[in-house]
């Protein structure tokens, strides 16, 4: 048995059942899919709408676990890393995008260059907007 070494990475016994389930691909407990998510939708027996969708918290507290966790690894080889840094307090100004609204997930400074990194949480059943058949594809059996 392995034991957690960072308090994040615990799980109670009904968030491990949860985690199993979803990664086994068998339907989640009647009580959670019995709802709507917040967009209306009706949520699927398997739960793949609440890891898709842009309105729930589900993919944001992913996407947020991701950047911590990497902080943490980068923090822990001594590679002080910072998150949700703004564009602007790096003195950086796209093009055509408010620096004052854009950020970097991650940021760090290795050997006096600053790097970044993006998180991005995808699901299989996600929509892939490139091809519109694949769009409808994916849209259908995602929902």
């Amino acid at each position: 048995m392995t034991v957690p070494c960072h308090k994040g990475l615990e799980m109670n016994n009904s968030t491990f059942t949860l985690a199993c389930r979803l990664r086994l691909g068998l339907p989640l407990p009647s009580a959670l899919t019995a709802e709507q998510c917040i967009c209306g939708t009706t949520i699927d027996p398997f739960g793949d709408h609440l890891l898709c969708c842009r309105h729930g918290g589900e993919r944001h507290f992913r996407h947020d676990c991701l950047v911590e966790a990497f902080r943490v690894i980068l923090r822990e080889v001594k590679l002080p890393a910072n998150s949700e840094v703004l564009l602007s307090h790096l003195h950086i100004r796209p093009a055509g995008v408010d620096a004052d609204q854009k950020r970097a997930d991650l940021y760090w400074v290795e050997d006096g260059v600053g790097h970044f990194g993006d998180v991005t949480v995808v699901h299989p059943t996600q929509a892939d907007p490139s091809f519109a058949a694949h769009r409808t594809i994916n849209r259908a059996n995602g929902r």
